[in-house]
């Protein structure tokens, strides 16, 4: 009975020992599996922080390994950076507590900082500095100079000050000479003024006595006038009595055709050499001696033709048909007139005016020589005055006044205008004296067309 007993305890005790062994390694299985679980958590938070610090796969790079090599022995690579972070900020900016972040806003504050190396941006600088820094000098130095010169400046002008007050009292001493000499001067016109003031009364007495003799004087000179006046008319009336005048233009008949041959367009004259008749003279031809009258304008019509003489005779010429009136033919007994000839006297006549023979279209003073020219040509006499033995006074047009220039015009412009005035007074004291005195005036309608020089235009 002892024997199972012992047995059956005994299994009991090593069941029971292997249930506490069981037991025991579970609690360890268990403790262990939680503190891996630990560990392996502490890992995985360990390597989060490094990839904080170094990203996997950087540690092989060549700027760690460089690092790493670089770095003192006992020194971690995170402690090398920041440790020469700090002195790297302490030397470029004298605080080593600046993060890259605040160094960044930093280099952002200075110019050209973001394009160019901080290290050749810090040389530039330094370039320029020293640049700066001769320039300061070659300033300075001008401001030396500039300084020297202004105080030789101001030397000149204390000494132009000195010299202008020594100057001020000379002509303060020489104003007051003067000054004196004025008053004596004043004195002296004073006195001149008495006396001239005197003699200006003596002159009034002996001017008043002088006025009544000449009073007296004029009123006999009138007298005289009064008589002169009845003498110089009545030599008038006898001298406009006994003058020759030329006939008005109207009767001015010169000669007669006494022949006419129409096929060679030639007609005959009863006027030659012996009459002073000359080569290209021309003529007028009317019907009769009434037909040469002007209009109720006052112009003169063209004759039935105008002749020109070619050929000369003594007593006679043959003269060619220039201008002849459509439909009337020329005929013996027909009348031929000039108003620049005469076969028994040589007229005389005065020149004056604005002609246009060449017939440009542009009067000018200059072409009344070629007026004077063809009357000398034709025998007539040419005088520059109009006086009581010329016949005939040509007038051309009126010269042209132009408006008075100001009085700051230049001298050349004025002069001009004054010479263009005297013309237009001389032509129309020319006229009114013809007028006044009969002379007859052949104005530009006259003379071309008495003269047959019309049919020449």
């Amino acid at each position: 009975m002892a024997g199972p007993t012992t047995a059956n305890t005994f299994t009991r005790v090593v069941i029971g020992l292997l249930g506490v062994l069981l037991l025991a390694a579970f609690s360890f299985a268990v403790y262990f599996f939680g503190l891996s679980q630990r560990k392996a958590k502490e890992l995985e938070e360990q390597q989060s922080a490094l990839s904080q610090i170094i990203a996997p796969g950087e540690e092989n790079s060549d700027r760690v390994q460089r690092l790493l090599q670089d770095k003192p022995g006992g020194q971690s690579l995170l402690g090398y950076l920041a440790s020469s972070w700090e002195t790297a900020m302490s030397r470029v900016t004298g605080e080593q507590s600046l993060t890259p972040s605040e160094f960044a806003a930093r280099l952002d504050q200075i110019p050209g900082a973001d394009q160019t190396a901080l290290v050749a941006l810090l040389q530039h600088t330094m370039q320029q500095a020293q640049d700066n820094q001769k320039k300061l000098e070659a300033t300075q130095q001008a401001l030396t100079q500039a300084q020297a010169d202004l105080q030789q400046a101001i030397d000149r002008v204390a000494q132009l000050e000195r010299d202008h007050a020594a100057e001020l009292d000379a002509k303060d001493q020489l104003i007051a000479s003067y000054r004196a000499e004025l008053e004596k001067y004043r004195s002296d016109v004073n006195s001149a003024i008495d006396r001239a003031n005197q003699r200006v009364d003596a002159i009034r007495r002996d001017a008043a006595a002088r006025e009544a003799a000449l009073q007296k004087e004029i009123a006999r000179l009138e007298q005289d006038i009064l008589v002169q006046r009845d003498m110089i008319e009545q030599l008038r009336g006898e001298r406009q009595a006994t003058a020759l005048r030329p006939q008005d233009e109207a009767s001015l008949v010169d000669a007669q055709v006494v022949g006419a041959s129409p096929a060679e367009g030639v007609v005959f004259l009863n006027v030659g050499r012996k009459q002073r008749v000359v080569l290209g003279m021309t003529f007028q031809i009317y019907s009769d001696p009434s037909a040469i009258r002007p209009d109720e304008h006052g112009q003169y019509n063209p004759g039935k033709a105008t002749v020109e003489v070619i050929r000369i005779n003594d007593t006679s010429c043959a003269a060619r048909i220039i201008r002849q009136s459509r439909g009337v033919s020329i005929s013996e007994g027909d009348v031929a007139a000039n108003a620049l000839y005469d076969p028994n006297k040589r007229y005389t006549f005065l020149v004056f005016g604005v002609f246009d023979l060449d017939q440009d279209g542009s009067p000018a003073p200059q072409e009344a020589n070629a007026v004077k020219a063809l009357i000398q040509e034709w025998g007539g006499n040419v005088v520059d005055e109009l006086t009581g033995a010329v016949d005939f006074l040509v007038l051309g047009q009126r010269p042209i006044l132009p408006p008075e220039p100001p009085l700051d015009s230049p001298p050349a412009v004025m002069r001009a205008y004054i010479n263009q005035r005297k013309l237009v007074e001389r032509y129309d004291e020319l006229f009114r004296t013809a007028s006044q005195t009969g002379i007859p005036v052949l104005n530009v309608n006259r003379l071309y067309t008495l003269t047959g020089l019309d049919a020449r235009r």
